[in-house]
């Protein structure tokens, strides 16, 4: 079960804000409301929302159930939905193409930097204690693409994930953070 909640942080005593009055007017905690809080809502000035979420602790595994839905189409190279179940989730930040110096790969080239961007989403999972086949969710951005590129993609893709189809979105980009980089891959894994 997810608990979701926001909390809504409310100067002291201003009038029409849920709230405490100022100090000496009014009981603690009482403020008369003068017109709806909603209203307040709308002012920057006045809130500012902070969520929450929180997971159920304890030391159930980790599990992932993948579903191909009957009535759409079998992809081969990911699946259209994954239940998961879990209390730690790992979040990956867009991998590029830069070796172990931060120097980028291969530029302009396709092929290189796709293996080289998938080496380094291993190593982002391996660093956070996750595994390929405990993701859950790819995004892969790659710049003006064109469905020639497809197989070239997925061989990279299956070196690192092997037979494990996350969920993905594939995303044709004008560009990346810097010229010569053409591919970026973000990540989302449930680990227990």
């Amino acid at each position: 079960m997810i608990i979701k909640r926001s909390a809504y942080k409310y100067p002291l005593g201003v009038p029409g804000l849920p709230g405490r009055a100022p100090y000496g007017r009014g009981r603690p905690g009482i403020t008369p409301v003068t017109r709806s809080p909603f209203t307040a809502l709308r002012s920057p000035l006045y809130v500012r929302r902070f969520p929450f979420v929180a997971l159920p602790g304890g030391t159930a595994p980790m599990a992932l159930e993948i579903i191909q839905p009957e009535d759409l189409d079998r992809p081969k190279t990911y699946s259209h939905v994954i239940v998961a179940t879990g209390t730690r989730m790992v979040f990956i930040a867009g991998q590029m193409s830069d070796d172990l110096d931060g120097n980028l790969v291969a530029p302009d080239d396709l092929p290189a930097q796709a293996g080289q961007v998938f080496t380094n989403l291993g190593r982002a999972l391996a660093a956070a204690g996750a595994r390929p086949d405990q993701v859950t969710k790819i995004g892969i951005y790659v710049v003006d693409h064109r469905r020639e590129y497809l197989p070239i993609i997925e061989e990279a893709r299956v070196a690192l994930f092997g037979d494990h189809r996350p969920t993905d979105t594939l995303i044709g980009v004008e560009r990346l953070a810097a010229p010569g980089y053409v591919i970026e891959v973000d990540a989302i894994a449930v680990v227990d």
